[in-house]
C-alpha cells in the first residue's frame, strides 16, 4: 500500500512556504513560497492531486489562514491548523503563548541529534530558542528582524535615506565607518542583530554548560550566519520538517 502524502504549509507574517511530505519526512528538494497576498502558486499545487490533506502552521493573520483553508477545501483537501502542543512531539513548549512555528522548528534538530541546541529563526522577527540535553525547551528571545529594524528607523527619520536603498545595500556586521547613509544603516542594523545574538548565545552556553549547537532557519538565515562567530547548520525548512512530524503523529 502506498504511503499517503501531505501538503505542509507554513503561513508566516509576509510569505507562505510549503512542501510535500510522506511518512514524517519532506519529499521536496526545497520549499516553495509566495507572498501572502498572492497565493496562486499554492493553489496550483493544491489542485495537482498529489495529496489529500493540508497541515498548517499559522502565524499569519486570520484572513491569510481563511484564504488557505478555502483553497484547500475548494480542491478537495482536508485542512487542519496545528496548534501549539497539539501533536505528540518530543520537545514541549516552555510556555503556553509560544509561537507554533518556534515550537515546530525545534523538533527536527532534537530528533536529529538528541543533544542541546539553539534554533535561530531569521524572518520578520528574529527568534532564539534553547533546548537542553534532555530535550527541554528553556525559552528564548524575540527581536525585530533586519527589515523591521530598518523600516522603524526610516519611519521616524525618513530623511536619513531612501528605505529601499538601505534594504538592498549589503553589509557585513560592523564594517569600517560608512560614508553614505544607506550603508551606515545597513551595517548598523546588522551590528544590532549580531550583538544581540552573541549575547543570547553566551547565555545559552551558560545554561547548557558549553557552546550550543546552532540551527539557523528563515529568510535571512544565510545572511545572519555570516554575522555570528559560531558554526551553524542552515536549514530553511525546519518549521516544515516539524509539521511533517506532526502530520505523521496524527
Amino acid at each position: 500500500m502506498s504511503v499517503r502524502a501531505d501538503w505542509l504549509l507554513d503561513l508566516g507574517h509576509s510569505r507562505a512556504k510549503w512542501a510535500l511530505a510522506q511518512a514524517g519526512e519532506l519529499v521536496d528538494d526545497g520549499p516553495r513560497s509566495c507572498p501572502l497576498d498572492d497565493l496562486g502558486a499554492l493553489e496550483r499545487d493544491l489542485a495537482s492531486g498529489q495529496a489529500q490533506r493540508l497541515w498548517m502552521s499559522a502565524q499569519s493573520s486570520p484572513d491569510g489562514v481563511d484564504s488557505a483553508m478555502t483553497l484547500a477545501r475548494n480542491h478537495g483537501l482536508s485542512a487542519r491548523v496545528v496548534s501549539l502542543g497539539s501533536r505528540d512531539l518530543p520537545v514541549k513548549p516552555a510556555y503556553d503563548t509560544l509561537g507554533c512555528d518556534r515550537w515546530l522548528a525545534m523538533q527536527w534538530p532534537w530528533q536529529s541529534t538528541h543533544r542541546g541546541f539553539c534554533v535561530i529563526d531569521c524572518g520578520t522577527a528574529v527568534t532564539v530558542d534553547i533546548v537542553d540535553d534532555q530535550g527541554v525547551h528553556l525559552g528564548g528571545w524575540i527581536m525585530a528582524g533586519l527589515r523591521i529594524l530598518r523600516a522603524g528607523l526610516f519611519a521616524h527619520a525618513s530623511r536619513l535615506v531612501d528605505f529601499e536603498a538601505s534594504q538592498s545595500t549589503v553589509a557585513q556586521d560592523f564594517e569600517p565607518p560608512a560614508t553614505d547613509s544607506a550603508r551606515a544603516i545597513a551595517a548598523g542594523t546588522m551590528a544590532q542583530i549580531s550583538a544581540a545574538l552573541e549575547q543570547a548565545l553566551r547565555v545559552a552556553g551558560q545554561h547548557l554548560g558549553r557552546s550550543p549547537a546552532i540551527w539557523l532557519t528563515g529568510g535571512d538565515g544565510r545572511q545572519v550566519a555570516e554575522m555570528i562567530d559560531h558554526p551553524a547548520t542552515i536549514d530553511d525548512m525546519l518549521v516544515l520538517r516539524g509539521l511533517a512530524l506532526a502530520a505523521q503523529s496524527s
